[in-house]
C-alpha cells in the first residue's frame, strides 16, 4: 500500500507530528503551520499563520536566521539553521533546531518548509553538563592532590595541574601517552598491578606506595575508583594520590619520641621506686625508736613535745610516701589491659570489717543493685584507694558515730556505662578544704600553690586514671548542714576497655 498516496492519512501524520511543521513564504510570512505550534510554541495556529515569525525570534539571533533563510531561498538543498531562540506566549525564550527545503506544490509553486524541533530541555542539560565539567576541571586543577585518569591499555586519559607538576610539565604534554613513559620500570609494574586490581575487582581501591618523581621522592597515599560504562563494564580509573611524605616522617618522628618518653618515665618510675625503698629504710628505725621512748616516758616537758613532733612528722612522711608509691603503681597500670574488681563485695567485707573494728566511730549500710555483678575496672588499685580514702575519714573522726549509706547503681554517661558509688554521710557538711581535695585529684604542680595534698587527693587520682570521677554533693541541695555525699563513678568492667578477669 502506498502510504503517501492516502491523503486522509498523510493529513493526519502532519497533524499529529511532535516536530512544528510550517509552510514560509518568500516574504517571510506563515501560510500553514501544524497543530504542534500551538503544544510547543503556545499560540495558536491563528496568531501564527499569514504573520512573520521575526517578530518573535530573540533578538541576537536575527541576523542568523535571516541569513539562513537567504540561504534557503538562493539553493534548492536542506538548510540547517542551527539552534535559535524563540519567545513563547508566557515570554520566556525556547531553544530550537530547524531545517528548512524549498518543496514545489503541483502546481509547480515552491515553498519554503521548515521543521522545528524544540530541544530547550537538551541545550539546558549540554549547559548544565558543561558546567559541571568546568567546575570539576577547576576543582581538580586547582587541588593539591594529585588527579590522573588512566584507561585499560594504560593510556593515560587526563591529569590536573598537580600532578604535571612532578614531572616539571604541563597536563597537555602528559595526557595520550602511556604510564609506562613516566615511571622507571619497577615502580610502573608495581602500579599496574594496582590498577589491574581495580580493573578486575570492578570496587575502589587504597593502593600506600613510594613513588620517585623528577622532583624527588614521596610517599603517596592513593585511592582508585573504577569507571564503568552504561553496560557495567571498568572501562578507566580514576586516582587521586595525596603526598604524606611529611606526615609520614612527623609521625616516625613522633613514634621515637613517644618511645623515648614511655623509656623515660619507666626510668623514672624505677627510680622513685629505689628511692621510696631508701627512704622507708631511714625513717623506719626513727618511727620505731621515737614510739619506744614515747612508751617508756620522757620527763623533760620540752623533749616530750619535740619528740612527738619527730614522730608525728615521720608518721605522715611514710603515710605520705605509700599514697605516692599507691599512685605510681596505680599509672603503670593501663585502663585497656587493668584487671577486673567486684566492687559490691568490696562493699560487703568493709561493712563488715565497720562493725568489728569501728563500732562507736561508723555505722554503714550497703545498697547493692539485686542482679547485677558490681565489677569496674582497676582491680587492686581501685580497692587501694577506697580503703586509703576510707583509713583517711576514720583517722580524721574525733566526735561521734558517723553515719556513712552505700547506695550502688549503673548508671550511663555519655553511652559509656558506669557503676556510680553514692556514699551519703547525713548530718556532716562538708568542710571546704576537704571538699578542695576531692574536686581537685593529686597533681604535683599543686604544691607550689600551697594546696593541701593528702590521701583523698591520691584516691580521686587513681579513680581518674582508670577513667572515673570523683565529687562531693549535698544530699540536699537547698540546706547544706543535712549533709553531703561522695559521689565516685567507675567504668563497668567489660563494656569500656577489654579487661581480663581476675
Amino acid at each position: 500500500m502506498d502510504y503517501l498516496s492516502d491523503v486522509r492519512l498523510s493529513r493526519s501524520i502532519i497533524y499529529n507530528s511532535p516536530i512544528i511543521i510550517t509552510i514560509i513564504e518568500k516574504d517571510g510570512s506563515v501560510s500553514f503551520t501544524n497543530p504542534s505550534i500551538s503544544q510547543v510554541h503556545g499560540p495558536s495556529k491563528k496568531d501564527i499563520e499569514h504573520k512573520s515569525l521575526l517578530k518573535n525570534i530573540h533578538p541576537d539571533d536575527v541576523s542568523h536566521v535571516k541569513k539562513m533563510f537567504n540561504a534557503v531561498l538562493r539553493g534548492p538543498g536542506k538548510v540547517d539553521f542551527g539552534v535559535f531562540r524563540m519567545r513563547l506566549k508566557d515570554g520566556s525564550y525556547h531553544a530550537f533546531k530547524c531545517i528548512s527545503k524549498v518543496i514545489p506544490d503541483s502546481s509547480g509553486r515552491r515553498h519554503i518548509v521548515v521543521y522545528s524541533s524544540d530541544i530547550t530541555s537538551q541545550v539546558d542539560y549540554e549547559k548544565a553538563l558543561a558546567e559541571s565539567e568546568e567546575r570539576y576541571r577547576l576543582l581538580a586543577d586547582t587541588a593539591h592532590d594529585m588527579i590522573f585518569i588512566v584507561n585499560k591499555k594504560g593510556i593515560v586519559e587526563y591529569v590536573n595541574e598537580a600532578s604535571a607538576k612532578e614531572f616539571h610539565n604541563r597536563p597537555a604534554k602528559l595526557i595520550g601517552k602511556p604510564l609506562s613513559d613516566f615511571f622507571p620500570d619497577f615502580i610502573y609494574k608495581r602500579q599496574w598491578g594496582s590498577l589491574k586490581r581495580a580493573f578486575e575487582s570492578g570496587k575502589p581501591l587504597y593502593a600506600p606506595n613510594d613513588t620517585v618523581f623528577p622532583t624527588g621522592q614521596k610517599l603517596l597515599d592513593t585511592w582508585l575508583v573504577p569507571i564503568k560504562d552504561r553496560s557495567g563494564e571498568v572501562t578507566a580509573v580514576f586516582g587521586v594520590s595525596r603526598d604524606v611524605t611529611n606526615y609520614k616522617r612527623m609521625e616516625d618522628a613522633l613514634r621515637c619520641r613517644t618511645a623515648e618518653a614511655e623509656d623515660a618515665k619507666m626510668r623514672a618510675q624505677s627510680y622513685f621506686d629505689f628511692l621510696a625503698h631508701d627512704i622507708a629504710n631511714l625513717i623506719s628505725p626513727v618511727l620505731t625508736y621515737s614510739e619506744t621512748l614515747l612508751k617508756t616516758g620522757v620527763s623533760d616537758a620540752e623533749a616530750l613535745d619535740h619528740l612527738n613532733k619527730i614522730f608525728n612528722q615521720t608518721q605522715r612522711t611514710a603515710k605520705f610516701i605509700m599514697d605516692l608509691r599507691m599512685l605510681v603503681e596505680a599509672e603503670k597500670c593501663s585502663p585497656e589491659s587493668s584487671e577486673r574488681f567486684n566492687l559490691g563485695q568490696f562493699f560487703l567485707n568493709l561493712q563488715t570489717m565497720v562493725s568489728r573494728e569501728y563500732p562507736d566511730k561508723c555505722h554503714m549500710t550497703v545498697d547493692l543493685p539485686k542482679n547485677a555483678a558490681v565489677e569496674v575496672i582497676g582491680g587492686v588499685h581501685i580497692k587501694n584507694a577506697f580503703m586509703q580514702g576510707f583509713s583517711n575519714a576514720m583517722g580524721s573522726q574525733t566526735d561521734a558515730c558517723i553515719r556513712v549509706n552505700v547506695k550502688i547503681r549503673q548508671i550511663k554517661v555519655r553511652s559509656r556505662q558506669f557503676w556510680q558509688v553514692r556514699m551519703e554521710m547525713p548530718d556532716r557538711p562538708l568542710s571546704v578544704g576537704w571538699e578542695e581535695k576531692v574536686l581537685t585529684p593529686f597533681d604535683p604542680a599543686r604544691r607550689s600553690k600551697g594546696r593541701p595534698i593528702d590521701s583523698i587527693a591520691f584516691a580521686a587520682a587513681i579513680v581518674g586514671h582508670f577513667n572515673g570521677s570523683m565529687r562531693d554533693e549535698s544530699i540536699d541541695h537547698n540546706d547544706p548542714s543535712k549533709g553531703h555525699a561522695i559521689v565516685i563513678e567507675i567504668p563497668k568492667a567489660g563494656t569500656w576497655h577489654n579487661t581480663r578477669n581476675t
